[in-house]
């Protein structure tokens, strides 16, 4: 029986809910635009071609998107040192929003992306002003870490030590 809320790769047949999801989420994104489906396939294209950009995987509720998982390998920042670091984020469709998804889809996502690609060390950034999701960060087991730049945001740290000493 397939788990009623899950993720996988996110492909091209998802670009219409993760475009939806992505602009409903557009005041606690750092990008605030708000983008077409036609841009978000052309966004979507361009990356595939160039192999630039974050990978994505979409979260699934019985086989329907409710929101996704972005990586990216971290180099903007002093304190990432190999190809090991990487930055995480998810956002997720409002309905879906309070229910508790984030909150237990976190730490098994960190745990695949450990054991399929041994990452290191798992930072984010969340806005300063979305508190909601800096509380689950915390209780996740992120440390706010200082930001080397001047952005409203937040940034946050957890070592593969750390989630190991708290997830097992």
């Amino acid at each position: 029986m397939k788990a009623p809320i899950d993720f996988r790769m996110m492909g091209e047949k998802d670009l219409k809910a993760f475009s939806e999801i992505r602009n409903l989420s557009r005041e606690w994104l750092h990008d605030t635009n708000e983008y077409s489906l036609k841009e978000t396939t052309e966004w979507w294209h361009d990356n595939e071609e160039n192999g630039e950009g974050p990978c994505y995987w979409v979260i699934t509720y019985f086989g329907d998107v409710i929101g996704y998982f972005r990586v990216d390998i971290v180099d903007e920042y002093p304190m990432a040192t190999t190809d090991d670091d990487i930055m995480i984020g998810a956002d997720l469709h409002p309905t879906f929003r309070g229910k508790g998804i984030a909150k237990s889809l976190y730490p098994e996502f960190i745990r695949f992306l450990i054991r399929a690609f041994d990452f290191q060390n798992f930072y984010l950034r969340v806005k300063s002003h979305n508190i909601r999701a800096g509380k689950l960060y915390v209780s996740l087991g992120f440390k706010q870490i200082e930001s080397p730049n001047d952005r409203d945001d937040i940034l946050m740290l957890m070592t593969q030590e750390e989630f190991r000493d708290i997830y097992g």
